[in-house]
């Protein structure tokens, strides 16, 4: 598979997950979240909005209508990460409150919760378990 692309350029990504039925992927990349749809070989498609942050470590829900990722605000990664949800289409999304930085969200089997990891237990900066 080729690299995907966005306006004819090359678009470096990470972190593939599949959408519930196969056909696209999410991936991260160049501080957003796209959809490469593998059928129709296309461009990828911007699914988060851009308002300046970094969003990154996605998790997708088990019925594919929600995506979760954490938000960073652009070039202060000294702040902690923020944990939002977002509809897989795109569209507004939404601050869920959480104490600390957070990451790697991924959703359980039957998408009532949403896993993490995160700082608030512990007094160590960069470290997700004390």
């Amino acid at each position: 598979m080729a690299l995907p692309r966005f306006c004819g350029h090359l678009l470096p990504t990470r972190a593939p997950n599949w959408t519930l039925d196969g056909q696209a992927l999410i991936l991260n990349g160049n501080g957003a979240l796209w959809r490469l749809d593998l059928l129709d070989g296309g461009e990828a498609i911007r699914v988060t909005e851009n308002d300046r942050s970094f969003h990154f470590l996605h998790g997708v829900s088990p019925d594919g209508q929600t995506l979760a990722y954490v938000g960073i605000e652009a070039g202060d990664f000294t702040q902690p990460g923020r944990l939002m949800t977002i509809p897989a289409d795109g569209g507004a999304a939404t601050a869920i409150n959480v104490d600390g930085h957070c990451d790697g969200p991924e959703y359980s089997p039957d998408g009532e919760l949403l896993y993490f990891n995160t700082e608030a237990f512990t007094d160590r900066p960069g470290h997700a378990q004390k």
